[in-house]
């Protein structure tokens, strides 16, 4: 792994993974009673831990269009948590020898919300499936369907009673959905690119999807025990689940210094060109133009922020800025850089930045980025809640693009509620 790698959230995560597996096979070195009881105080512990870090990470969309999968995040692991907390006050502290419980029933309830939720966000997506996923799924289907052809078939042989037999079919088949879904995602939403988000997951799914494997078939064969091989995988799981969101905080809240600061005081009023609470979209090949009217706005005292295509120190080299907030929309890891993928901890910056200004202009000279990296469906809701933020608060929303990339359906949204600046210098506006 490349030291450029370990530096990012996703070589972070890579890097945890061994760590966390090594931490958890401890438990397979312990006598029976001793992993049991670790298992008992731990798992409540961890599962509480990825409820709680989830809500976090919800807290950090609300102010995003990208909210709607954090909330079912929040649900679901709140649901496992629960199924945990109850497995293990029935079991250590109530004495209780449990099979199908209460605890299963919100087990499976964290299952279902979760797989709804991914499918409302690839239903979202609109993107048909290309031939590079159908292999993907392809490989992942064939020999699945022979461990759950196995997994299933062991349990309802087994002599079980018919609810034991459709709850511990139930866990693997639900995982391998799960999975098939997140394999869509990863390749259709992203072109390509997955996004941190849905790698952690998908990780962290694929461990517990191996421990409900293990769980069926030692069910079946009577020979589960707690602290045996499927609750080290299920450690694991939600171990991973924890670092991963962690690391999206980490990743959301990585521009604390984007302080709104005027880039100079002038002397006496100056006119001001962009009216507040205005969006503006300015055309043409050379973004120069729109550069010159945010250049001309902060010079009238205004706290900017630009979102560009080009390294923060170019641009204020070229402009000759020197308070003014550059971040910069990259694939590069760095300190002033998010990725083109990653739109909410973009939008998220871009929220946060506003409101904590008081007189703000915000400059997006990188929509086209956007739409390579996502789709123009996905860069649209991005402006859009963008028009609605800086129409709410004191302040001003420029984007810079590039027409040509553009049909005539993607431009009449794009400039809905909007001032056009076309390339001759014209102006329109178009109301919503």
């Amino acid at each position: 792994m490349t030291p450029r790698l370990l530096g990012t959230k996703r070589g972070k995560f890579l890097v945890s993974i061994p760590v966390i597996v090594a931490a958890s096979s401890t438990l397979l070195l312990m006598d029976e009673y001793s992993a049991g009881k670790v298992t008992s105080a731990a798992m409540p512990v961890i599962t509480a831990l990825v409820a709680f870090l989830a809500f976090k990470v919800y807290q950090m969309q609300r102010g995003t269009p990208f909210m709607g999968i954090g909330l079912v995040f929040v649900l679901s692991f709140t649901l496992f948590s629960g199924g945990w907390i109850w497995w293990t006050v029935a079991s250590e502290i109530l004495g209780q020898e449990l099979s199908v419980s209460i605890a299963d029933a919100l087990w499976l309830g964290g299952y279902v919300l979760i797989f709804g939720g991914l499918v409302d966000v690839m239903r979202k997506a609109g993107a048909r499936p290309s031939n590079d996923i159908l292999a993907t799924e392809l490989a992942f289907w064939v020999p699945m369907s022979l461990l759950l052809e196995y997994t299933v078939h062991a349990t309802l042989t087994a002599d079980l009673t018919v609810l034991e037999k459709v709850v511990y079919s139930a866990y693997p088949v639900l995982d391998s959905m799960i999975i098939t879904l997140l394999i869509v995602l990863g390749w259709l939403n992203r072109k390509g690119v997955l996004e941190d988000y849905w790698m952690f997951l998908a990780v962290a799914v694929g461990f517990w999807t191996v421990g409900d494997l293990v769980y069926g078939v030692s069910s079946a064969f009577e020979i589960y025990f707690e602290g045996s091989v499927a609750d080290m995988f299920f450690m694991c799981s939600y171990s991973l689940l924890a670092v991963g969101f962690g690391l999206t905080l980490s990743g959301r809240q990585r521009f604390p210094y984007l302080v709104p600061t005027v880039e100079k005081t002038p002397g006496k009023p100056v006119p001001q060109s962009l009216e507040p609470k205005k969006t503006y979209i300015v055309y043409g090949q050379d973004p120069r133009r729109a550069y010159d009217l945010v250049v001309k706005a902060l010079g009238a005292g205004l706290e900017g922020l630009i979102v560009a295509r080009k390294n923060p120190v170019a641009v204020k080299a070229e402009y000759g800025l020197v308070n003014t907030n550059v971040l910069w929309v990259s694939t590069t890891s760095g300190k002033d850089s998010v990725s083109p993928a990653n739109l909410g901890i973009l939008t998220d910056a871009v929220v946060r930045f506003v409101e904590h200004g008081k007189d703000t202009i915000v400059f997006l000279d990188c929509f086209e980025s956007l739409v390579t990296y996502n789709d123009f469906r996905k860069a649209e809701l991005v402006v859009d809640h963008l028009k609605d933020l800086v129409a709410e608060r004191k302040s001003r929303l420029v984007i810079a693009v590039d027409s040509r990339v553009l049909s005539d359906r993607e431009a009449a949204l794009l400039e809905k509620g909007a001032i056009v600046l076309q390339e001759e210098g014209a102006q329109r506006t178009l109301e919503k």
